[in-house]
């Protein structure tokens, strides 16, 4: 790489192995000193082409799901059957209705066209992008869904995974033969943990009368 000091004008030669492997670097000029900011433009383009296909692309639309005002809504993205089979049976009898979707982009344009009360993710690599769309959600938002994820990353219920990961409970997909028992855990610490948020919007909404 070729550069030129725009104090001096002293040319610079550097060794494409000197080169660091970042987007903007800086190197002092030999000749006077002068700090030069260098933009590496080879390793910018990489690193938003790379960003750019992970990106969920909408090349397809959807209607908005439709279910009756008041009503919980969960929204299952699990492709594990047996677990997915079992989800489905403990929600139903909870009366929650059901929404999933086919793939990971409409996934991901679910999310974004409608409001849920529950979330269950499966937790694969390949599905990241539905949980960066819920960890974009405004506070406001997020706090209202119970995000549960699905995997076998961590133990079930296990906190400091949950937090890491930007959800509510973690589950382990293993725990399968108590996914029931596990499932209202999620629900009830759910409960517990959004207490004291409803409490104060019902104060507010007393103050505003």
């Amino acid at each position: 790489m070729e550069l030129r000091c725009s104090s001096c004008q002293k040319k610079i030669f550097l060794p494409a192995e000197k080169i660091p492997d970042v987007p903007r670097f800086a190197l002092k000029c030999p000749g006077c000193g002068q700090r030069i900011v260098v933009e590496n433009e080879a390793v910018a383009k990489e690193r938003d082409s790379s960003a750019e296909a992970q990106q969920v692309k909408p090349t397809k639309s959807i209607e908005p799901d439709f279910f009756p005002p008041g009503t919980n809504v969960a929204f299952l993205f699990v492709f594990n059957k047996e677990i997915r089979l079992k989800a489905r049976e403990f929600f139903q009898e909870k009366s929650f209705y059901l929404s999933t979707a086919e793939d990971v982009q409409e996934g991901v344009l679910k999310l974004r066209l409608n409001e849920y009360q529950l979330i269950l993710l499966e937790d694969r690599e390949e599905f990241s992008p539905l949980l960066g769309e819920i960890n974009s959600w405004p506070g406001k938002k997020r706090r209202n869904v119970n995000c549960l994820l699905i995997g076998d990353k961590a133990p079930s219920m296990h906190q400091q995974e949950a937090f890491y990961r930007g959800v509510n409970f973690y589950l382990n997909i293993n725990d399968k033969d108590r996914i029931d028992d596990l499932l209202g855990q999620a629900l009830n610490g759910f409960a517990i943990y959004n207490e004291p948020w409803n409490m104060a919007l019902v104060a507010e909404e007393d103050n505003g009368k």
